[in-house]
């Protein structure tokens, strides 16, 4: 998978690999245990990558594109913490070393997750899942005192292990010949479940949260996992934006019927935006309102919240703005005369078709007046020699292009089509 040549050296030498795995890792130690596997893998070749490695971190981010609308969820009354431990036996084919994770969840949700190699060679799947399981009642200590400062005492954690030889190693203490080459510090489990803190129970494999974070699954197993870990879809979220989506669709569909004719699709457009906006503001607001009542302030809302009112506000104001350049379009934009076309090269940039009619902008450039209206739904700018679409309130365009005979058009207004008005 690593190159080969000196010129796949260099070529992967200019991918941004290491920048989108931290990124990456910074979404994973946040918010989203179902990557933690993924990026824990394509971490450890930070060095001498391959083209194999880059298009695995770029799967890993359409993911977290496609599943935008997945998010941790809590509920419920129940503080107990219950943690999962798992492990995968000398899958690192470099060094062959293995994989411990854990999950630990509070109120139905995953607070704590980790999944990482070993920093030993185990000699047997046994060894493996004891070393996790180590490695994970010191989490499962530091979690029981931190709860314990914010008032809640309990009096065990549970941690679920699906290794019965791993469980039977951690509650018999007695010499063993095949474990005796285990180092001390591995022992720790041993002294905290005979104190009682840690309480270690068998569990299925099949029900094993922690399965996902150290190998690869299937898609059954893997959706079960991350539900199982408080991931679930907002749908009320994602059911205004499916059907805002599809409205939307159906404006461009008969805006093409129409061949562009069909001056009223900016306003519909921005209205239904605007409902859009309005609606998750809302639903914002009411998930605020009663998470903040009956548990506190919700502090992973605040930003949602607040982002959410900043673009209902934005998209208030530039509606404004866009009402007033509307209103005199036609005089802004005025038909090119048959001596225009004829000095000018009669082919339309945008469509790249010959022009009978012309709109024309300040600076000077004619266009199909609905390949000019598609395009001011994108941009605000000429296609040609990227003035502004409209000056600024000094009259002068930004760029050096020729200004048309109409002047007085140049101090009528000073706004800008703004892209997100008429997009």
């Amino acid at each position: 998978m690593s190159p080969s040549s000196e010129e796949e050296r260099m070529e992967m030498s200019r991918v941004p690999y290491v920048s989108a795995v931290g990124s990456l890792m910074f979404v994973m130690i946040c918010t989203r245990p179902d990557i933690v596997q993924a990026v824990g893998v394509v971490s450890r070749y930070m060095v001498n990558l391959g083209k194999e490695h880059w298009n695995i971190v770029k799967r890993i981010l359409r993911y977290i594109k496609g599943t935008s609308n997945i998010a941790l969820c809590y509920g419920g009354s129940n503080l107990l913490i219950n943690g999962y431990v798992d492990s995968d036996y000398a899958r690192d084919l470099d060094k062959s070393k293995s994989t411990t994770g854990y999950v630990f969840k509070v109120a139905d949700g995953a607070v704590s997750w980790v999944s990482k190699l070993q920093s030993v060679v185990a000699t047997s799947t046994t060894e493996v899942e004891h070393v996790a399981a180590t490695q994970a009642s010191k989490e499962t200590i530091w979690l029981k005192m931190l709860l314990e400062e914010l008032g809640h005492n309990q009096e065990y954690v549970s941690l679920f292990c699906d290794s019965q030889s791993a469980l039977h190693l951690t509650k018999n203490p007695s010499f063993n010949s095949r474990t005796k080459h285990i180092r001390v510090q591995y022992h720790f489990i041993r002294e905290k479940v005979e104190e009682g803190t840690v309480n270690m129970q068998k569990i299925h494999t099949k029900d094993n949260i922690a399965d996902f974070i150290t190998k690869a699954v299937n898609v059954d197993k893997f959706t079960w996992c991350r539900s199982s870990c408080g991931l679930s879809e907002t749908y009320m979220i994602l059911a205004t934006t499916i059907v805002s989506n599809f409205i939307k669709y159906c404006f461009y569909v008969s805006d093409m019927l129409m061949e562009g004719q069909w001056e009223k699709k900016p306003v519909y457009t921005f209205y239904l935006e605007l409902i859009q906006d309005l609606l998750h503001l809302s639903m914002y607001l009411f998930f605020f309102l009663v998470i903040f009542m009956n548990y506190g302030v919700p502090l992973h809302l605040i930003r949602e919240l607040y982002e959410t009112f900043r673009n209902f506000k934005i998209r208030v104001a530039d509606y404004m703005h866009y009402r007033k350049i509307a209103s005199n379009m036609n005089d802004r934009f005025p038909d090119a005369t048959p001596e225009e076309l004829t000095s000018n090269d009669a082919t339309c940039i945008i469509c790249r078709e010959e022009m009978t009619t012309a709109n024309k902008l300040i600076c000077g450039h004619l266009f199909h007046v609905h390949c000019l209206r598609s395009w001011l739904e994108r941009q605000h700018t000429c296609p040609t020699c990227k003035a502004l679409v409209v000056p600024p309130e000094n009259g002068t365009s930004s760029s050096g292009g020729q200004h048309g005979p109409w002047s007085d058009a140049q101090g009528q207004g000073n706004l800008i089509v703004t892209s997100s008005i008429i997009r």
